[in-house]
């Protein structure tokens, strides 16, 4: 993963493959509106100990918001009409994620089992 501290706030993102993608560790996404997402996640987040907080999303292809990592904080945001709302990855642990208000989004939050709790 990359390092910490990189910092997303404010931007304005619309009618692309991705809205926001971010690759660190303690970094703050907040106070984004992203919208026409149309091939994969509004934000997509991988890494630790990141906060994801008070964004916008509006129409995004797969998920609204994508967790891989541990620790990470997912709260106060609206995401509207997304196949999957918040979607963490397989071995995510320890993630927060509480406050999300979540409009025309058949599933909210989808947590994939992870491969060594299946049964074989």
């Amino acid at each position: 993963m990359g390092t910490d501290s990189k910092i997303r706030k404010r931007n304005l993102s619309g009618v692309s493959q991705i809205g926001i993608a971010l690759e660190g560790n303690r970094s703050e996404v907040e106070h984004n509106t992203v919208f026409d997402t149309r091939v994969f996640d509004g934000i997509a987040v991988m890494g630790d100990r990141n906060e994801i907080e008070d964004n916008s999303i509006t129409h995004s292809a797969e998920s609204g918001i994508l967790l891989q990592g541990n620790n990470n904080e997912v709260s106060e945001n609206r995401i509207n009409e997304a196949p999957i709302g918040i979607l963490k990855a397989s071995g995510s642990i320890g993630n927060v994620i509480s406050g999300n208000r979540f409009f025309n989004t058949p599933i909210t939050i989808k947590n994939p089992t992870s491969p060594s709790t299946l049964d074989n």
